[in-house]
């Protein structure tokens, strides 16, 4: 079967589709980078002979994935070299990877069709490192968020991630639902129903920028993007499991190689004066971390922006069917509360939290129903 596909991501296909209009034998696609794929295809990635097309580049391979190939030979200003592959690009002979091909300069090309100067490329050409979207916030790594529309066929098709391949060419989560509460609803407002399956959007994180120094910035999810409990009985956040978590599992899932090459080791503060309290015997050491929560000191900063309006966080739809809890009624409908990294003073068994309102409480450390809005800092250039 030949079919024509135009994705809503500005990809387009030509060629042979299977009867899920998965791209599925012999075609050719044209990704919105401008790079060009053309060989075999199995149900919707590149598998078997093909040629991919990337700048001045040239890939000449076996796939066994999308970007995927053991053996594969790069051709560049006539001259051919045999390597690997993978998502994020080229790996010479030695296991070197190669930067981004130059691109030539055009200066036919309008300015408003000009790549973005701060849209940074991951080498490899698969999406930007991060992307600034005005003056306050930023794009940066990706994480299951918003339900699949109704006309996305999900197939079997998986990455390392577990994530499944939809027929509009993006990834997914698929997640059993377990909700806090069986009022809820997903943002197209189709009820949370437990024991359900659904299928998430990996997109996009969305971050604040709380304040820069220089090249460096330090940015906070603007969602509650996931639930956890802070940990099984201690709130001592050294050791804490949401803390393991956030720097094992979610680091390691959010963002490619490359992206993680730009996220800078921070001492976390975890000083008595950083959890709002004159003594606190459960206070701990600082500690260097990839991503950690904030303070109670730090979400209580007006200088980060922050007041009651702003502390207030959205749960993700992928939250809500992961266990977060949120507001279903009133004003605060969507919001959720989220973690701080910041022990209560007189019992080890509650950490302090951020509500639906916006104000600051404690909560038992063991509840797994309490958001996650994890920090980090960036180089930016």
């Amino acid at each position: 079967m030949e079919n024509t596909i135009k994705y809503p991501n500005g990809n387009s296909y030509e060629g042979a589709v299977n009867d899920r209009k998965l791209p599925h034998g012999m075609g050719t696609m044209k990704y919105s980078d401008g790079s060009v794929y053309v060989g075999r295809w199995n149900f919707g990635a590149w598998y078997g002979e093909g040629t991919f097309i990337d700048g001045r580049r040239v890939y000449v391979g076996t796939w066994v994935g999308t970007k995927k190939s053991e053996y594969v030979t790069l051709v560049e200003n006539g001259e051919a070299m045999r390597g690997k592959m993978d998502e994020i690009g080229f790996l010479g002979p030695d296991g070197e990877r190669l930067p981004e091909p130059a691109q030539e300069q055009n200066d036919d090309i309008p300015n408003e069709d000009k790549p973005a100067s701060n849209v940074h490329k991951i080498t490899g050409g698969d999406a930007p490192l991060y992307k600034r979207v005005g003056e306050k916030t930023i794009l940066f790594g990706t994480y299951p968020q918003i339900i699949k529309a109704d006309n996305v066929t999900i197939t079997d098709t998986t990455n390392e991630n577990g994530y499944f391949l939809g027929s509009d060419g993006e990834w997914y989560a698929k997640v059993v639902a377990s909700p806090y509460d069986s009022s809820y609803k997903f943002s197209n407002d189709a009820s949370v129903t437990s024991g359900s399956t659904y299928y998430f959007k990996v997109e996009p994180i969305k971050w604040r920028i709380l304040s820069t120094d220089g090249d460096t910035a330090l940015i906070l999810c603007d969602s509650i993007i996931a639930n956890h409990r802070y940990d099984n009985d201690s709130n001592n956040y050294m050791d804490s499991e949401i803390r393991q978590w956030l720097n094992e599992q979610f680091y390691k899932t959010a963002f490619t190689d490359m992206q993680r090459e730009i996220i800078l080791t921070t001492t976390v503060d975890n000083s008595v004066a950083s959890t709002g309290y004159s003594s606190n015997q459960y206070a701990c050491e600082d500690t260097e971390d990839k991503v950690f929560l904030l303070s109670y000191k730090e979400v209580t900063n007006s200088i980060y922006g922050f007041n009651n309006t702003a502390r207030r966080m959205l749960t993700s739809d992928y939250s809500r069917a992961t266990g977060s809890y949120m507001n279903a009624s009133s004003d605060y409908y969507g919001n959720g509360s989220w973690w701080l990294r910041s022990p209560f003073d007189y019992n080890r068994n509650y950490a302090r939290y951020v509500y639906r309102d916006g104000d600051a409480y404690t909560n038992y450390v063991n509840y797994t129903y309490s958001g996650v809005v994890p920090a980090l800092q960036i180089q930016l250039n």
